[in-house]
């Protein structure tokens, strides 16, 4: 299992407050976090990615992305033109 599915399932089974401690535990230990329209993003050092948002009277949602994923949409959206040289046309 990925980083960002166990991130995501230590999550489902802690409280409002332990979650936002857990969050601001994984924000230092991630390759990089950032939050982007109220979305906090977590990139994990395997690849995988969480999208944290607050919905509300204590709930979150948490959607997860997986290192592969994550390489495809770069790979299609190519915000990154010189990482993908030999694969532009």
């Amino acid at each position: 299992m990925h980083k960002a599915a166990q991130l995501s399932a230590r999550l489902e089974r802690l409280d409002g407050e332990e979650g936002l401690r857990l969050i601001e535990a994984q924000t230092e230990e991630a390759l990089w976090s950032a939050v982007i329209d109220e979305v906090m993003c977590i990139m994990h050092s395997d690849g995988s990615v969480n999208l944290i948002a607050h919905m509300g009277e204590g709930s979150m949602t948490v959607e997860v992305i997986s290192a592969g994923n994550i390489l495809k949409v770069l790979k299609h959206y190519r915000p990154f033109k010189d990482v993908f040289k030999d694969q532009l046309q």
